[in-house]
C-alpha cells in the first residue's frame, strides 16, 4: 500500500512561485481619468477579435472561457499599464447588436467559407454559450487596478479588398447605401482603394447610425473611458473637402459627448472621452478631425496623436500638441501613440514592414519624453510576440531610464495627411547627388558612440562611404551589417517576398557621441563624383558602449537578439567574440589610476544588472500577506493547502509573490517548514487544477511541452511523482 507524505520530513511545505501577480497603483473603483497624476499613462488598445484568433490557433473551434481570456490579457495587464482599451467593433461588431451587423450572424446567413470561418465559429460558440469576452476583460482590468475603457473604430475597413472575407467582415448598411460612401461608385473588390469605401460622415444618416451604436455600447458595457478612434481608418469625409466639411465631425462629436455624459450620469461615475487622430495638428484639422477644436469646446478630455499603420512617427511634434492643447484647454491631456510597425526600407511595400525593436521603442520614448510626454498609447500590440509586450509594459519609462538604454531612430515621415497625399520622404535616393537626411533625437548623449546604418542596392564603394557625414563629421569606421537581420520583415509567410528586398548590402558607420546634436541630426550621403548606387534604408543608433560584434567583422545593429524565442542555448553555436577589457570605460577611455577604478567598477556592476541579473530592489516598506484560497483535504486528504499572495507595499500595489503552503491536516503541534523557490510557477508542483497557471514568460522546450513561451496544462504537476501522492 502506498504511503502519503507531506514532504520528506512530514512537516509543511512552502512553495514560492516565480510567477509575479503584478498589480497597479490605481484604485479598483471607478477612476476619474482626467485627474492630475504624476504617474505616466500607459494605454494598451485591444482589437475586437484578436482574442478569438489567438484562441483558435491554440484551441481550434473551442469557445472561450474566462480562464482563456485571462490567459490572453494578463501578459498585457502589467505593472506599468494604467489603461486597458477594449475595441468593440470593426466594420461590424461581435456582440449581439440591434444597430450594427453581428459578425458571426452575418457569417452564418451568408455561408462564408473564408479562412476566418473557424474563428467566427468560435465567436458564435462563445457568445451563444453566455460568455461576453469584453465584460470579462473589463472586470479583469478593474481586478488588477487598471482603468477599463471602450474604443469605437469610426470607419474600419479591414479585409475590404477580399470579397469572400468581406462577406462576414462587412456591413449591410454600407451595401444598401453606396451613396453614403466617400466614392459612391466604388465596389468592394480586389484593387478598390480602401478610402473609396469608407463611410462619409457628411451624411446625417451615417452620423445618426454611429450615435445609436455608441449609445448601445455604453448601455451594454460599463467602462471609465471612451475612445473615438478616427484612425481606423483615416478618411471620413468627401474627398478633397475634408477640412471644409470638418464641421460634420465636430457636430458628431458634440452629440456624442452628450451621449457619453448621459451614460456617465446613469452609471454614477465619470466617463473620460478621448480622440485618436493623426500625428500632426495640421493634418488632423485638414482631415476634419480637429482635436484641438474639440478640446477647446470641452468635447474631449484626451488627445491621442498617433500614426496609422506602417510608420511609427518619430517626427511627431508632441511639444506643439501639448502647447496648443494647453492653450485651448489646460485640463486636456495629450498622450503620444504608436502602432507596433515601422518602415525602414524604401520604396514602401506592404511586404517590407517590420515590427519595432526594443531599441526603436526606446528611441521613440526618448523623443517623446524630451518633448514632455506624460503618457504612451500602444495600438495593435496584441499582434506582436506576446513576451515582447512585457518589455514595453514593465519598464518605468522615465527619461533617465530610457537615456541609459541603446536607442534607434529610423528615418521617419508623417504617414497620414489630407487628400491621401504622402508627406515628404527622402528615400530611395541615388548617391550621385548629395542627400541630407534629417533624423531627430531628443538629447545628445555626452559619452558612448553612434552608428548610422545604411542600406544600399549594391555594395557601396570607397567613394560612397567617404561621402557619409553625421552633422558634417566623417565616419571613423565602417563595418558590414547583416541586412537580413536589420531589415527583417514581419515573420509571416505572406511577407516572404524577395522582390520587396531592395537592400542588397548594408554598412554600419561609426561616429563619436560628440558628432550628435540635440534635436535634428543631418546624415549626408552622396554627392558629385560619388559612384552610382541607390540608398534604400537609413537609421541612427545611439548606444552607451561599443557596438557588439558577431560573425567576425560583421556588426550587429543592436545589443541583443530582438526575439527572445531566437535565443541560443548551445555554446557551440556562439560566434567568435572578444571579452570586454575590464580596464577600459564604455566610452573607450582607459582606467589610468586607482582613483578611476570606482567609476569603472560601477559601469561593470551596472552592466551585469542590465544584461544579466537585474538590480537589487530596495528593502520593502512593508510586507502584506493575504490568504486567497484554502482547501482542507488536499493531497489525498492528508493536507491543508493554502495559497497566499504577498505584497511589499502597504497599499498592496506593485509586484507581489504567489506562494503555497501545505500543512499536515492532522498535526497536533507545530511542524517544521521546508521552503523552496521554483522557476516557472506553483502549478508545476502537483496536478492541482485550483493552482493558477503562471502568466509570465516561460522558456520553450520539448521536455516541458512549451512552444510559445506561455505556460499551459502540459506542465501542470510536472514535478509530481506519478507513482506517489507525495508532494
Amino acid at each position: 500500500m502506498k504511503k502519503t507524505f507531506i514532504s520528506a520530513a512530514a512537516g509543511s511545505l512552502l512553495a514560492i512561485g516565480s510567477s509575479f501577480a503584478l498589480d497597479n497603483t490605481i484604485a479598483n473603483d471607478h477612476w476619474d481619468a482626467t485627474a492630475t497624476s504624476d504617474r505616466p499613462w500607459m494605454m494598451v488598445n485591444e482589437d475586437a477579435d484578436h482574442v478569438f484568433h489567438w484562441n483558435n490557433r491554440r484551441h481550434p473551434g473551442q469557445a472561450l472561457t474566462k480562464e482563456t481570456i485571462w490567459e490572453y490579457v494578463d501578459p498585457f495587464m502589467q505593472p506599468e499599464v494604467t489603461h486597458f482599451l477594449v475595441a468593440l467593433c470593426n466594420r461590424n461588431v461581435l456582440y449581439e447588436s440591434e444597430v450594427f451587423d453581428t459578425r458571426w450572424k452575418l457569417h452564418e446567413e451568408r455561408g462564408c467559407t473564408c479562412p476566418q470561418s473557424r474563428t467566427v465559429e468560435t465567436m458564435a460558440a462563445t457568445f451563444r454559450g453566455g460568455l461576453d469576452p469584453y465584460r470579462v476583460m473589463i472586470d479583469r482590468a478593474r481586478e488588477k487596478g487598471i482603468v477599463p475603457w471602450l474604443s469605437m473604430r469610426m470607419n474600419d475597413l479591414h479585409s475590404i479588398s477580399d470579397t469572400e472575407v468581406w462577406k462576414c467582415f462587412g456591413s449591410t448598411f454600407g451595401e444598401r447605401h453606396p451613396e453614403y460612401q466617400r466614392n459612391p461608385k466604388a465596389v468592394a473588390k480586389k484593387g478598390t482603394p480602401w478610402t473609396d469605401l469608407a463611410l462619409d460622415y457628411a451624411h446625417e444618416e451615417v452620423r445618426e447610425r454611429m450615435l445609436r451604436g455608441l449609445a448601445e455600447m455604453l448601455e451594454k458595457y460599463d467602462a471609465d473611458g471612451f475612445e473615438f478612434d478616427w484612425l481606423r481608418f483615416e478618411h471620413h469625409l468627401t474627398p478633397g473637402r475634408e477640412e471644409e466639411l470638418g464641421w460634420c465631425l465636430t457636430d458628431f462629436m458634440r452629440r456624442a459627448r452628450a451621449v457619453v455624459d448621459a451614460a456617465a450620469k446613469r452609471r454614477g461615475h465619470p466617463i473620460t472621452v478621448a480622440a485618436r487622430v493623426t500625428s500632426t495638428p495640421e493634418a488632423a484639422k485638414g482631415l476634419g478631425t480637429d482635436a484641438l477644436l474639440w478640446a477647446q469646446e470641452g468635447i474631449i478630455d484626451v488627445i491621442i496623436p498617433c500614426n496609422f499603420l506602417v510608420q511609427t512617427d518619430f517626427r511627431m511634434p508632441l511639444r506643439r500638441w501639448l502647447e496648443e492643447a494647453r492653450a485651448k484647454n489646460p485640463k486636456v491631456r495629450v498622450v503620444a501613440g504608436c502602432d507596433q510597425k515601422v518602415t525602414k526600407q524604401y520604396p514602401i511595400s506592404w511586404y517590407n514592414l517590420q515590427l519595432m525593436t526594443p531599441e526603436e521603442y526606446y528611441g521613440w520614448f526618448e523623443l517623446m519624453l524630451t518633448q514632455g510626454a506624460t503618457g504612451f498609447y500602444f495600438f495593435n500590440h496584441f499582434d506582436i510576440p506576446r513576451h515582447r509586450m512585457k518589455f514595453v509594459t514593465t519598464d518605468r519609462l522615465t527619461y533617465e531610464r530610457v537615456a541609459r538604454a541603446r536607442r534607434a531612430y529610423p528615418l521617419s515621415w508623417h504617414e497620414t495627411v489630407p487628400n491621401r497625399a504622402m508627406s515628404e520622404r527622402w528615400l530611395p535616393a541615388t548617391t550621385t547627388e548629395r542627400h541630407d537626411l534629417t533624423i531627430p533625437i531628443g538629447r545628445a548623449p555626452q559619452t558612448g558612440k553612434a552608428m548610422v546604418l545604411l542600406g544600399f542596392a549594391s555594395e557601396p564603394d570607397a567613394s560612397v562611404k567617404a561621402s557619409v557625414r553625421l552633422n558634417g563629421v566623417a565616419a571613423s569606421e565602417f563595418k558590414p551589417l547583416a541586412s537580413q537581420a536589420w531589415l527583417k520583415p514581419l515573420d509571416e509567410p505572406e511577407f516572404d517576398r524577395p522582390e520587396a528586398r531592395f537592400t542588397k548590402s548594408s554598412v554600419a558607420c561609426a561616429f563619436p557621441a560628440s558628432a550628435l546634436k540635440d534635436g535634428d541630426n543631418v546624415i549626408t550621403v552622396g554627392g558629385a563624383g560619388v559612384a552610382s548606387n541607390v540608398l534604400h534604408a537609413c537609421e541612427l543608433v545611439i548606444g552607451p558602449g561599443r557596438p557588439q560584434q558577431a560573425e567576425g567583422s560583421t556588426v550587429r545593429a543592436f545589443d541583443r537578439d530582438v526575439y527572445v524565442h531566437n535565443a541560443n542555448y548551445d555554446e557551440k553555436k556562439i560566434a567568435p567574440y572578444a571579452l570586454e577589457d575590464p580596464l577600459a570605460f564604455l566610452d573607450g577611455r582607459k582606467v589610468a589610476t586607482p582613483d578611476d577604478w570606482p567609476a569603472r567598477r560601477k559601469e561593470i556592476l551596472d552592466l551585469f544588472a542590465k544584461e544579466m541579473l537585474g538590480a537589487e530592489p530596495p528593502a520593502p516598506e512593508a510586507v502584506v500577506t493575504e490568504l486567497v484560497d484554502e482547501k482542507v483535504g488536499a493531497v489525498a486528504g492528508f493536507a491543508i493547502r493554502r495559497q497566499y499572495r504577498m505584497w511589499f507595499r502597504k497599499d498592496r500595489s506593485g509586484p507581489c509573490v504567489n506562494w503555497i503552503v501545505w500543512l499536515p491536516r492532522h498535526a497536533k503541534k507545530p511542524v517544521p517548514v521546508i521552503s523552496f523557490l521554483n522557476y516557472r510557477g506553483n502549478y508545476e508542483i502537483v496536478p492541482d487544477k485550483d493552482i493558477p497557471l503562471m502568466t509570465a514568460w516561460s522558456r520553450n522546450g520539448e521536455k516541458f511541452g512549451i512552444t510559445d513561451h506561455r505556460a499551459g496544462e502540459t506542465t501542470r504537476g510536472l514535478f509530481q511523482n506519478p507513482d506517489s501522492d507525495t508532494v
